[in-house]
């Protein structure tokens, strides 16, 4: 309510603002329900006052809402144990214990098993025509000594194992390199064990004998360019690489679906077996297959005794309903039976075809069958097939083609139609493709697009500080 003495009002379909007179404007009213008289407006549809309350507010209470409800939801919320609780329901309905062996002495060869620990920290050192590799075993000992320790090593001109176990120790450690940098000869290398220092501490000392003595080793194991190399080298010799081959990452994904689908309580498996879902669609392809089969059968049936113009006119029938699939069998069977000597004929019936596949998402033998007009060289559809080639390149991103296309079809046709909007659509993707690709570098290399730090004292809001403190 308005409790000021001057009250500035206004018409309710525009105007200037103006203050109020008359005799109600002395103590104040609400221009919206009376007029300065004192007597009673009537306002218009849409125009009247809204009710002061609560609920007037429409975006506030609704964001109010929500945070009342986010509170709640955090006072609510269950504690962590019932939650610890309900993650070990889960576990203990789906992925229950498997029962390993029902054998009684089963426990037995478990406990009765050596246990191994790999020695992960090592420093080594090229020390000319030998390389060192130093290991440490043992802690700190009471000062009685280390005790007997049994060393059992294996050499190999790539690399070298080495276990050691202590007395009245039940795990025995290894140190183990399969691959080293060079080779190196098994018969002159050498190991040993000593204590070190007056703190007697157990240090494992290996000794390799290089094979070439004048190479220096930048590292004690075999790069990851070398390992590519090497693996590539054996399959291409007939050699057998130690690494299983990969999956049908079609079959694959269809395994995991199908387990998904079909889960039962306690199975604890990811994807079905791949043998079966392998079998499963291997029988959909055939079955697909001989669906095409049967197909093309009926097409040359119905098809076989019709004329050259009736065939033509089913073609474009067809094409004008959009059923590319028949269209492209009856394509198939036009070019089967046309007199290959008809280059306008043929050049006219791989144009529909490539069409065809383009309308079915095969673009690569579109523009095969694109590429053959084009060799043609047939007059009267040399603008069509240009056309549709640089159609077919820019679909397949391939746009320095494309645009090879675009400059042939301005040579023939410079009044095209299509092509200053072809033109312009071309380039502006291969300005995106080459930043695309400078971004790319830029990324792979390390480096930004932002200016290096100034090295000089500058003020604060002018320092590069990383991509949101750049200055603009």
């Amino acid at each position: 309510d308005h409790h000021h003495r001057n009250v500035w009002t206004k018409e309710p379909h525009g105007g200037r603002y103006r203050v109020s007179t008359g005799p109600a404007a002395r103590v104040g009213y609400d221009a919206l329900e009376e007029r300065p008289d004192g007597t009673k407006v009537e306002p218009d549809a849409g125009y009247e006052k809204p009710q002061a309350g609560l609920t007037s507010n429409f975006v506030g209470n609704h964001m109010t809402q929500g945070a009342i409800d986010l509170v709640q939801g955090s006072l609510t919320r269950k504690d962590r144990g019932y939650e610890t609780e309900k993650l070990k329901r889960y576990q203990r309905t789906y992925h229950p214990p498997k029962l390993v062996s029902r054998g009684e002495d089963a426990g037995e060869k478990l406990a009765s098993e050596p246990r191994s620990l790999v020695v992960e920290r090592y420093r080594w050192w090229d020390a000319g025509a030998r390389v060192v590799v130093e290991a440490g075993l043992y802690g700190e000992s009471d000062g009685s000594g280390q005790g007997h320790v049994t060393v059992s090593e294996a050499f190999t001109s790539e690399g070298f194992c080495v276990t050691v176990v202590g007395e009245g120790e039940e795990a025995s450690r290894v140190l183990k390199v399969p691959r080293l940098f060079k080779p190196i000869v098994p018969e002159r290398s050498t190991c040993r064990t000593r204590n070190q220092g007056d703190r007697r501490k157990g240090l494992l000392v290996v000794s390799l004998q290089k094979e070439d003595e004048a190479v220096e080793w930048t590292d004690l194991r075999e790069t990851a360019a070398e390992s590519r190399t090497r693996a590539i080298a054996a399959t291409a010799g007939g050699g057998v690489v130690a690494s299983q081959s990969p999956p049908d990452l079609a079959v694959l994904r269809k395994a995991i679906r199908h387990q998904r689908k079909n889960k039962k309580p306690g199975d604890g498996l990811l994807f079905a077996d791949l043998e079966k879902v392998k079998a499963g669609v291997q029988e959909e392809r055939t079955k697909c297959q001989e669906e095409e089969e049967g197909l093309d059968h009926e097409i040359r049936a119905e098809l076989m005794d019709c004329t050259t113009e009736e065939l033509d006119f089913k073609l474009c029938e067809l094409l004008e309903l959009g059923d590319y699939g028949k269209a492209l069998r009856c394509c198939g069977y036009a070019l089967s039976v046309i007199d290959n000597a008809n280059f306008e004929k043929k050049s006219h019936l791989l144009l529909q075809r490539s069409t065809c596949y383009s309308q079915l998402g095969d673009v690569k033998k579109a523009c095969k069958d694109a590429e053959e007009c084009r060799s043609m060289r047939v007059k009267t559809q040399e603008q069509e097939v240009l056309l549709t080639l640089a159609k077919l390149y820019e679909q397949g991103e391939d746009y320095e083609k494309a645009m090879g296309a675009v400059q042939n079809l301005s040579q023939v046709q410079p009044s095209h139609p299509s092509l200053g909007i072809m033109r312009s659509r071309i380039r502006r993707a291969m300005q995106q493709e080459s930043r695309r690709k400078e971004e790319e570098a830029q990324q792979s290399d390390g480096s930004s697009g932002l200016l290096p730090s100034v090295p000089r004292p500058v003020l604060s809001k002018f320092e590069n500080k990383g991509k949101s403190g750049a200055v603009f």
